[in-house]
């Protein structure tokens, strides 16, 4: 079958690429001629001009690389012409968030002026709307030719799906209605969808990342060419923390007790920079995705922030501290009256679903909790300790609901 995919390809982001070539190479590696839909809006694009122009790059080599592209389509037309035009006989969406969205109600907010109160729009950009965005499936009664549209485990993120109106939903649910199949990554998302569509059995599937050493295995770099390319000469923990959130002095306090417990500390690159301060190494932009999961797969440990360095650190059972910040949903305007800040729940993280399932909950956690950061000495003593056998079980029990998952969405494009 010539399978088109459907996802967040080409933004600079390590994960998103990582779970497009591990979809692409599954897909390849039963038999199919995959082909990713390179549908990238100008608006889409412009958010990610902040990330060094290097780093883009290395992001862009990647996947001209590894995926095999279709031509540029920047708006639905252009995406619906070139379906036609490769004769593709399904289309597979996901994974990552392609379900997030911002309601209505959400994209204005009520501030306090000089004087008095003022209304503020909340730019929303185009695939975080419903209309023209094909992540939601609007485009599939447009296809000349007639083809199963099936989704592998989309997220919603944080999306405040109780916000949306009821002619939100009604269109949502119009346009969802199109999937052959429908499957989400986390149980929020899946609460999202039956609300939406008024059903109550969408599974939850993991993220592809879980099954890339199977699927990928032919493109890992081997430990001994990634460890003298970056002059790595003993075992090693990746500090990735950006200067957002985190100050240097704790930092340079978790690289101290790395060392004294024999590890050599790496700072890692992340979007929007890394803090380096008392690593000895640091490994900055610009990074090839490939590279960045394989020092994580042969790391002695990961601290740090994000999903996909958690997800690639519990596939390859690297003991792993995240420090998370989802779980909250905010508004970007200052001063906001209306609508209020959302309590924080950790219901709400992916990241803590995803240590949740894996039983390492307490090996988390959360800027938004407001509470203490955790010390040094214990951050580090969670790695020390970690269950390495325990989390190979894991990581094996979602390679396998990851081959059930993409079997069912198979199954449901045709292919039996």
């Amino acid at each position: 079958m010539r399978i088109g995919i459907l996802t967040y390809h080409c933004v600079p982001n390590f994960g998103a690429q990582l779970q497009t070539l591990s979809t692409t190479c599954y897909l390849r590696n039963h038999g199919h001629d995959p082909i990713v839909l390179h549908w990238y809006p100008r608006d889409l694009e412009n958010i990610y001009r902040g990330v060094l122009s290097e780093q883009r790059d290395a992001h862009r080599h990647f996947m001209e690389k590894y995926l095999p592209i279709s031509a540029l389509c920047r708006t639905e037309a252009d995406l619906l012409r070139e379906i036609n035009e490769l004769e593709l006989d399904a289309i597979l969406l996901g994974s990552d968030a392609l379900f997030k969205y911002i309601p209505l109600l959400r994209r204005w907010c009520v501030t306090m002026g000089r004087y008095l109160p003022r209304i503020v729009s909340i730019y929303a950009p185009s695939v975080e709307r419903l209309r023209s965005n094909p992540f939601f499936g609007g485009f599939i009664p447009k296809m000349e030719k007639s083809i199963p549209v099936s989704v592998y485990a989309a997220s919603a993120q944080n999306t405040p799906y109780e916000d949306m109106c009821f002619a939100e939903k009604k269109l949502m649910r119009s346009y969802m209605s199109n999937f052959t199949l429908l499957s989400a990554r986390d149980m929020r998302t899946r609460k999202m969808i039956e609300s939406v569509m008024h059903v109550s059995d969408v599974c939850v599937y993991p993220d592809p990342v879980f099954a890339f050493n199977q699927n990928v295995k032919e493109f890992i770099p081997k430990k001994c060419e990634i460890w003298e390319k970056y002059h790595i000469e003993k075992n090693y923990i990746l500090l990735s923390f950006r200067p957002k959130y985190i100050s240097k002095e704790y930092v340079e306090n978790l690289a101290k007790e790395v060392r004294k417990n024999g590890y050599i500390p790496i700072a890692l690159t992340a979007p929007g920079g890394v803090i380096g301060a008392g690593s000895e190494i640091v490994i900055s932009a610009p990074l090839s995705p490939m590279d960045w999961y394989a020092l994580i797969k042969y790391a002695s440990g990961y601290i740090g922030e994000l999903m996909h360095p958690i997800v690639v650190s519990l596939h390859n059972a690297v003991p792993c501290f995240s420090f998370d910040e989802y779980g909250i949903t905010n508004t970007s305007a200052k001063k906001v009256i209306f609508p209020k800040k959302e309590k924080w729940t950790k219901e709400r993280s992916k990241i803590f679903h995803i240590l949740h399932t894996a039983h390492c909950a307490s090996n988390w956690y959360a800027y938004a909790s407001n509470e203490p950061l955790p010390a040094p000495c214990s951050v580090i003593n969670k790695i020390v300790e970690f269950d390495r056998e325990a989390c190979q079980v894991f990581s094996n029990s979602q390679t396998l609901d990851y081959q059930d998952g993409m079997q069912r969405v198979m199954k449901s494009l045709g292919q039996v």
